[in-house]
Parts: C-alpha cells; sequence; structure tokens
C-alpha cells in the first residue's frame, strides 16, 4: 500500500506573480538596487496588492481547506529579494491569509534553480525570463533563463481571469442567495460526485483503505 509523503502538486510561484510590484520595480529602475533594497525595508508593512497569479494561488489552497486532511496542493515562493528585503511579501501573505510557509530568497541570483531542490510540478512567473523572476536584475552576474512554461502560464492565468468572471463569480453569489437546506444538500451531491474521480485515483495509487473511506 503506498504511503502519502507530501502534497501531490507542489508549484513554485515568483513573488511578482503572486503580488504586484510595478511600484518597487519603478523605483529599481529609476533609483537603482540599493535605493530598491531600502524602499523594501520602509515599505515591509504595506500590503501588497494581489498580483496576475494570486486568484490561482488562492483557489489551489482552498483545494486543501474543503478536501480537509494531509495538503494535495503547496505553493512555494521563489524570489530573487533577500531575505530581509523579501520580509514584505511574507508580511503581505499573512495579511492575505495565505498557507504559503516554505520559500527560498536567492539574494539576486537566479531562483530557478530550486524548482527540482523543492520538488516542484511547475513554476509561475509573470516574466517570459524565469531567470529574473519576473523582478528586478538584482545580480549582474546571473544568467537568464527562458521559461519554457511561458506559454502556459499566460494560458492558465487568461483561462482563469476568464472563468472566475464569466462563471465562478457569477455562480458563487447566486448559491449565497439559496436558503441553507439547499446548499447544504447541493454541497453533499457535489462532495459524492467528486469520489468518482478520488476513488480511481486513490486506487491507482495502491490506497486500498482511503479508496473504502471514500
Amino acid at each position: 500500500m503506498a504511503d502519502r509523503t507530501g502534497p501531490q502538486l507542489v508549484i513554485a510561484i515568483s513573488s511578482t506573480a503572486l503580488f504586484d510590484m510595478r511600484e518597487s520595480h519603478r523605483i529599481y529602475e529609476e533609483e537603482g538596487v540599493a535605493a530598491y533594497a531600502e524602499y523594501q525595508r520602509q515599505h515591509e508593512d504595506v500590503i501588497l496588492e494581489p498580483g496576475e497569479a494570486f486568484p490561482l494561488a488562492s483557489k489551489l489552497l482552498r483545494i486543501n481547506e474543503k478536501l480537509g486532511g494531509e495538503p494535495r496542493v503547496e505553493i512555494i515562493l521563489l524570489s530573487r529579494n533577500s531575505a530581509d528585503t523579501g520580509l514584505r511579501v511574507f508580511n503581505s501573505i499573512a495579511h492575505h491569509n495565505l498557507n504559503i510557509s516554505r520559500a527560498a530568497f536567492s539574494g539576486g541570483d537566479s531562483p530557478y534553480r530550486y524548482v527540482s531542490a523543492f520538488a516542484c510540478h511547475l513554476f509561475l512567473s509573470t516574466n517570459a525570463m524565469a531567470g529574473s523572476d519576473g523582478e528586478l536584475e538584482l545580480s549582474k552576474k546571473s544568467k537568464t533563463v527562458k521559461d519554457c512554461f511561458e506559454p502556459l502560464n499566460r494560458a492558465t492565468f487568461s483561462l482563469n481571469q476568464g472563468l472566475d468572471k464569466a462563471i465562478f463569480k457569477p455562480v458563487a453569489k447566486s448559491y449565497r442567495s439559496l436558503p441553507t437546506p439547499i446548499k447544504k444538500g447541493t454541497g453533499n451531491v457535489v462532495e459524492n460526485l467528486s469520489n468518482l474521480i478520488t476513488i480511481p485515483n486513490n486506487l491507482l495509487q495502491g490506497d486500498v483503505k482511503l479508496a473504502v473511506i471514500n
């Protein structure tokens, strides 16, 4: 019988994909690295606004809340920031109640090498050059590395935003207005239907016990 040793899906995400860091990037381009670092330290308690991948990250993490038990999804932050300038990012993570506890701050070097170190299945970045993490060229020594997943990442962002606007938000608003008994019954039906996918998945993993429970 196979035992789970961790999340089944591990996703790395750059800080600029998760949060809107355009202002700090402007400081970097106009005033340089030192000014950028000082700006981040002075604004470490100023919460960052959600970035392009924030909605997707939030929905993925809610899978764990919905299913309960051992987490199915983990999101890991990868950033070119140093640990001290990255404090603002983690303060923002805590403010937005995102369950992200692991991160790598590369201090100007490419964070791409951490993708395999953390056994990540996917790296989400807003920039075509994964070596720059979509952030800052903090180190002239670092080499740019093309993000081979860029078309998939951008398509995922666009699809997620489109579906969220056209379907998920209207459905969610309508669902909230339903009487409690109807919402409870609907939730039970959806949960039972999900077992049609969960049980075969358990069996394919050799986890017969969990398949019986489901």
